[in-house]
């Protein structure tokens, strides 16, 4: 299992690279582990495409079904909370987008920056 700060650096050059969040709006506005045009959120980039299935849509980080295909010991609570967290800061970023509150790049980095913070992390 990667280390905490493989997986923030991982997520955060991942997210840097798509420059957008992963998400819908129709019929309602809903962020995804897999989105358009290839999209994907903080968690779902750490889901291999074998893995992903549609049905993992709507499910949260805490999941168990996500953490198994993660591979995340769900005993693992300060691994699951840093999942949540991750995937608390792209559906904040999403929704800033969406809403043209700020850019997807601009709210993520801040976003992230609190993660980092939080977990006593290094920036990517």
């Amino acid at each position: 299992m990667e280390s905490k700060q493989e997986i923030f650096t991982r997520v955060y050059q991942g997210l840097m690279e798509q420059g957008t969040g992963s998400y819908l709006v129709e019929p309602y506005f809903s962020c995804r582990y897999r989105g358009p045009n290839g999209t994907k959120c903080a968690v779902g980039l750490l889901i291999k495409d074998e893995d992903y299935s549609p049905n993992l849509e709507q499910l949260n980080a805490h999941n168990p079904a996500i953490l198994e295909v993660i591979k995340v010991d769900s005993k693992d609570t300060d691994m699951v909370n840093f999942l949540l967290d991750l995937q608390q800061a792209h559906d904040a970023a999403c929704r800033a987008q969406y809403n043209h509150t700020d850019s997807f790049t601009d709210a993520i980095i801040n976003k992230l920056f609190v993660v980092m913070c939080k977990h006593k992390l290094n920036w990517a």
